[in-house]
């Protein structure tokens, strides 16, 4: 950058004032706080608006100020430019046309070079050599030697010279030169210098003012933009933001309050403070350096919102103020003005803190919209009364320009309640004096906002019905957004997603969604919810799996088509604010269906939904019977020989019986084996063992997931409220001595139509039939030890005295047998009700119920098992041709399996919290019985050996411990005998209580055509006639428990 060297020249052009010199331009600037405005463009592009060069136009302000101070002169440009070239030399001609010839030979070379540079690096990135070049022909001479000297001199003087005729010379050399065109006059004409005859620049009469603000050394710039004269900048405007906008008037000017209004609000609203200054001449000019500034004084006008002292009338003393001269009707006209006025500070303020740090966006819609749409209104009633007021309009001044203080109190009376519905809003969306990061629990939801509107627009009065009708189109259009994102997309909200009804679980996969409910608006209903939920994980499936699902890569819908992402939004546009609950449930039923019909069918086939209900009958629902008996038989092995080992080892306590998970697994596999070997040459039935193999574990059930209760992460929370609370009762500990479930990994896309929560269920209904089928098994295997039931037979007497001891052994074995009859009934009713108990739950619940639902979900497309969610018009271009079934879409098969599941949980009597605890404590006594027969039987061997071949066992006393024995058994048998007659009696009781009432339950109450129903089996009635097997005679021997 060049030196400047002042005073500089001003060129005036056209009454403008020009600056063409680059470095005067940043000298002012810099030096001398002076802007300007760039006028400069191309001739060919005349609209280049933000990429204006020199020159640099001053305002006649700036223009003035910088002659005044002494740095600059006025120049008449024409006149010089005029005059310079008149008189100019050939020598300085020929020197000027030499000095741009070099300047142009420059710009050759340095753009020459640059171009093969960058022509060398594209060949040296692809692997080329570039070709040498030849240095003679990157020489060019930039002297008079490209044109004789002759030539050169008559072009000079035709340049300038336009009279003298000269023969044109060819120049015997091509010039490789670019014309340079100059931007400034100097050269080649000499610095002008000052002339002091020209008049200085007109000015405004705002001048003052700036040249007020300049001594103080701020920036101005023209401020048509901000309706004033000036925007005044403390700084460079390219790093500031300015503070004033200044308008400067005569000091004897008049001028009209409403302006000043008009400028104070104008500012405060951008920002900034609105500022009136002039001169005055009555004072003498003061000097400040070399500058002769006249008194120039100057007022900033800044909206600051302090209360007034008038509405505060209660707080103040009335007797030391001058509020004492209002007398107390006026002093309670104007309370009522006190009450709004401090109604709406404090709701602007809170409304304010609302709108940027409130965490649900519909609630920052909400306080926005309070504020631009009510807030405002308020503000321009108030300007509006004081317009009228100013302008003594007849409405609100009286007589002797008089205003009434009623009138006034009148014109805001109708907002008193609405300011005060509106405080209460703000307080109830955000607690007062309180953020939502100091507070959480303290901030409504946008949900909880939406409900609020809607019930305050039945309020019954008008002007409050209205405002909540117009705030609560806000905020449900605000949720509508956030539903799109979902629904078209599968994403959750990008900005407020903590407010969504659907968020992440966690500690789950990116594929796992909980609905909220708290979250959720009331006009939305369970099933439109559970169809939203589906919708945007289905969305999230399809784009996980992409090109890596098999079934996706050889359809031509594996990515979600325009057309029907176009669909989609014309059926979700259709539903605008205020929402139908029904115009959503229907737009929501069309996208859900339209998604499954024409993409989800490819990812989800029915064979692959066929094949986990397979898994999920024949080994949950126990309807393959040999995987029960061989779970139930090597658990019992597995806790035997923990038994056994546990006895050998010491020092290791509970921890020495209680198994793990891994040995759990172990004994699981050898079940796997066994069914493998005892399978058939059936493949259906090969591939769900091999399938049930890979993804059917046994684990232990800490609690906080518990199958009894429907919560855990994923897609279970949103079925939650679908699915039946079952009891509380816990019969995962029988099978292991420890809290087990059998549990499998739901395969993706599978949890499409199959939650976490369904699972547990099915988890929960597997624990309750294996305790059947292991109480069973455990009574049944009594009958196989042979010294339990029938009597050895006696031998020949072939010695003396073996006859005696034939006798004494058989009269032993009779005395036992009457001793065991009873436990024998016992158990033989015991037996008799698992068995039917077993064929009714596992006959007729379970295995007729699946069988009816799977032949719902394999049922054709036409029959009466169809879904009947209102379809679109849309048809299915990817159904193939001659296809003459249509599966189920995976929400109705969702719905359907939840049906299913809810009707069996209730027909098994998992729901009963009476009888699923006796059944539990009758399986507990089964475990007793057999446990101490099993014990008598090992004392009464070790017994016979005694009597019979005198083998003694002097460590223990196996009389005293066969009374013991004999006599909890006994114990045993009552306890069994009582728990069957209260099993009976609560089924008698639940018989009785389900008389009129529909069999299994319905989840929705009833069934439209075509959706699954579940299917009517036989009420317990059925099993109470097989189960009474006469009326015994109750024992009324008294027992002795102690």
């Amino acid at each position: 950058m060049g030196s400047v060297t002042e005073p500089f020249p001003i060129s005036r052009i056209g009454g403008r004032y020009l600056l063409f010199d680059t470095d005067i331009i940043s000298h002012t600037r810099r030096e001398h706080n002076i802007c300007g405005v760039l006028t400069g463009t191309l001739p060919n592009l005349s609209q280049q608006n933000v990429f204006l060069g020199v020159p640099l136009e001053l305002m006649p302000e700036e223009a003035r100020v910088l002659v005044e101070q002494g740095h600059a002169y006025i120049l008449d440009d024409e006149e010089v430019h005029r005059k310079a070239f008149l008189n100019m030399s050939r020598e300085d001609r020929l020197a000027y046309l030499q000095y741009m010839d070099n300047l142009g030979s420059e710009a050759y070379m340095n753009a020459k070079k640059q171009s093969e540079q960058r022509a060398a690096k594209a060949m040296e990135q692809r692997g080329l050599v570039p070709k040498a070049t030849d240095p003679k022909e990157h020489t060019t001479s930039v002297s008079s030697a490209h044109q004789p000297q002759d030539a050169r001199e008559r072009d000079e003087e035709s340049l300038f010279d336009s009279g003298k005729t000269t023969p044109a010379v060819t120049a015997k050399t091509k010039l490789d030169t670019y014309w340079v065109t100059p931007t400034a006059s100097h050269p080649p004409l000499p610095t002008p210098a000052p002339d002091h005859s020209l008049p200085l620049p007109e000015v405004p009469r705002s001048y003052p003012l700036f040249r007020y603000m300049h001594s103080k050394g701020y920036y101005s710039t023209p401020g048509l933009r901000f309706g004033c004269q000036y925007t005044i900048y403390p700084g460079d405007p390219l790093r500031f933001h300015s503070h004033f906008l200044g308008t400067g008037l005569d000091w004897d000017d008049e001028f009209d309050l409403l302006d000043v209004v008009g400028g104070g609000r104008l500012g405060t609203g951008v920002k900034k403070s609105y500022l009136l200054g002039g001169e005055d001449p009555s004072k003498p000019a003061a000097e400040e350096g070399q500058l002769d500034v006249k008194a120039v004084r100057a007022f900033s006008i800044e909206w600051a919102g302090h209360p007034s002292a008038l509405f505060d009338a209660k707080d103040s003393n009335l007797s030391s103020s001058p509020l004492a001269l209002l007398s107390p009707p006026e002093a309670e006209l104007l309370s009522s003005l006190g009450h709004l006025s401090r109604l709406h500070r404090r709701t602007r303020d809170h409304i304010a803190e609302a709108a940027s740090s409130h965490p649900s966006t519909i609630c920052r819609a909400v306080a926005t919209a309070i504020r631009t749409n009510f807030l405002e209104r308020f503000q321009r009633k108030i300007l509006d009364v004081e317009s009228r007021i100013l302008k003594h309009d007849a409405s609100v001044v009286g007589a002797y320009n008089i205003v009434p203080l009623a009138g006034i109190v009148s014109e805001f009376s109708e907002w008193t309640r609405l300011m005060e519905w509106l405080w209460a809003l703000s307080s109830f969306m955000m607690r007062p004096g309180t953020s939502p990061e100091q507070d959480v629990a303290s901030a409504a939801s946008g949900a909880a906002i939406i409900d609020k509107l809607r019930a305050e627009a039945q309020t019954g009065y008008p002007d409050i019905e209205s405002a909540a009708s117009e705030l609560s189109i806000i905020a449900e259009t605000a949720w509508l957004r956030q539903l799109a994102t979902w629904v078209l997309y599968g994403r959750l909200p990008s900005f407020g997603a903590s407010d969504f009804f659907i968020t992440a679980a966690d500690g789950e996969d990116d594929l796992s969604f909980v609905v909220n409910h708290k979250l959720l608006p009331k006009f939305v209903t369970r099933a439109t919810a559970s169809s939203i939920m589906f919708i945007g994980k289905s969305l999230n499936q399809v784009r996980s799996l992409g090109s890596s699902s098999k079934a996706l890569s050889s359809s031509p819908t594996k990515d979600l088509d325009p057309e029907l992402l176009s669909t989609h939004v014309t059926q979700l546009a259709d539903v605008v604010a205020p929402i139908s609950s029904a115009k959503l449930s229907r737009a929501i039923s069309n996208i859900r269906l339209s998604l499954s019909r024409n993409l989800l069918q490819h990812l989800l086939p029915q064979e692959r939904i066929v094949e986990i209900l397979s898994v999920l009958h024949q080994f949950f629902l126990l309807g393959r019977g040999e995987f029960a008996v061989a779970l139930i038989t090597e658990a019992d092995l597995k806790v035997q020989n923990r038994h056994k080992s546990s006895s050998n080892a010491s020092g290791q306590g509970i921890r020495g019986i209680l198994l793990k998970e891994a040995e759990m697994n172990n004994a699981l596999s050898r079940v796997w084996t066994i069914l493998a070997a005892l399978g058939g040459e059936d493949d259906s039935t090969g591939d769900v063992l091999d399938l049930a193999t890979d993804i059917v574990h046994l684990a232990v059930d800490s609690g906080q997931s518990s199958s009894q209760r429907p919560g855990t992460p994923g897609r279970a929370r949103e079925a939650a409220g679908l699915l039946p609370v079952i009891s509380d009762v816990v019969f995962g500990d029988l099978l292991l001595a420890v809290p087990t479930k059998l549990a499998m990994d739901i395969p993706s896309p599978l949890d499409l139509f199959m939650s976490k929560a369904d699972l547990n269920l099915y988890s929960a209904i597997n624990s309750y039939l294996l305790a059947f089928r292991r109480a069973h098994l455990h009574l049944g295997q009594l009958w196989r030890h042979g010294p339990l039931r029938r009597e050895q037979p006696a031998f020949p007497a072939t010695r003396p005295g073996h006859l005696a001891a034939l006798a004494r052994r058989r009269e032993r074995y009779q005395t036992r047998s009457r001793e065991m009859r009873k436990v024998w009934a016992t158990c033989s009713a015991a037996v008799f009700f698992l068995s039917e108990s077993e064929a009714y739950f596992q006959g007729q619940v379970v295995q007729e119920s699946f069988t009816h639902f799977l032949q719902w979900v394999t049922g054709p497309a036409d029959s009466e098992g169809r879904s009947t969610v209102p379809s679109i018009e849309a048809a299915d271009e990817t159904t193939k041709e001659g296809m003459n079934r249509r599966q189920h879409d995976p929400e109705a098969l969702s719905l359907a399996h939840r049906q299913f599941l809810s009707s069996i949980t209730r027909l098994l009597l998992l729901t009963d919290q009476a009888f699923t605890k006796a059944i539990r404590e009758f399986f507990t006594h089964v475990d007793e019985l057999v446990a101490l027969i099993t014990r008598l039987q090992a004392i009464r061997q070790h017994l016979d050996l005694e009597e019979d071949d005198g083998v003694e066992d002097y460590m223990t006393n196996y009389k005293q411990e066969e009374a013991q024995i004999a006599l909890q058994l006994d114990r045993a048998r009552r306890r069994l005998d009582s728990d069957m007659k209260t099993v009976i009696s609560r089924l008698r009781d639940i018989d009785s209580e389900r008389v009129g009432s529909t069999v299994g339950g319905s989840l929705a109450g009833s069934w439209t055509a075509g959706e699954y129903e579940p299917l009517r089996v036989g009420g317990i009635d059925t099993l109470l006639m097989k189960l009474d097997w006469g009326s015994a005679e109750d024992e009324k021997d008294a027992y002795d428990l102690i």
